[in-house]
């Protein structure tokens, strides 16, 4: 190869590299072919209190529609006071709203998972329909001899997909608890940045290598 059909090849190049680049981006989004990520959908976190109890037997359900295809998780914040070696909070989810609910899976955690002013993962792991309503239900036993309460605010502190609250099946419309969903979903318009900087940072390190190698052969 002569350096004269050398330097032809060379030349286009850079917009092999732009051309991949793009590419590259368009695969993350609109296409969503590559990447995934986190979502998370939470109420704020101002003006909550410890102010539904558990330890009774009462039970908070909510309904609520899930942003996201893939639900990896749901937490609350519990505050515990005394001692309650055997206690286990269940959470349960179920299809449908709270007068049609039809149970689909439950987790149980133990009193030794509950921590005070933290955020408690229920882990999940389910494929929900997107435009679908469900229903979780939390109840505790074994608290006899102590104190478990569950973290709520007024019905602002959202999230947005969050839909009627009851305690002990009465709708309650002055509190709503605290909670937050985790999903994991292709990645969308707003969390695509990230990833074109990355590419963009790999296409400039690309050319780089393939200029000083030009520059190389020129010299030879």
């Amino acid at each position: 190869m002569t350096n004269e059909t050398r330097k032809k090849l060379f030349s286009f190049y850079p917009y092999c590299i732009a051309f991949f680049v793009v590419l590259l981006c368009l695969a993350v989004w609109p296409l969503q072919l590559l990447g995934h990520t986190s979502y998370e959908s939470a109420s704020l976190e101002r003006g909550i209190f410890p102010n539904l109890n558990l330890s009774d037997g009462s039970v908070p359900a909510g309904e609520f529609t899930p942003a996201h295809r893939q639900l990896d998780s749901i937490s609350f914040r519990f505050l515990i006071s005394g001692q309650a070696p055997d206690g286990t909070v269940t959470l349960e989810l179920h299809s449908g709203p709270q007068r049609q609910k039809q149970k689909i899976c439950s987790v149980e955690l133990e009193s030794g998972d509950i921590m005070n002013y933290r955020w408690i993962d229920f882990p999940l792991d389910l494929e929900l329909e997107p435009d679908a309503t469900y229903t979780w239900q939390l109840r505790a036993a074994d608290y006899e001899e102590a104190s478990l309460a569950l973290y709520s605010g007024s019905p602002v502190i959202g999230p947005n997909e969050a839909g009627p609250f009851y305690y002990n099946d009465i709708p309650e419309e002055k509190h709503m608890p605290a909670v937050i969903y985790t999903y994991s979903d292709q990645i969308d318009a707003e969390h695509c940045l990230p990833y074109y900087a990355a590419f963009l940072l790999f296409g400039l390190l690309l050319f780089t290598m393939c200029r000083k190698f030009e520059k190389y052969t020129e010299d030879v």
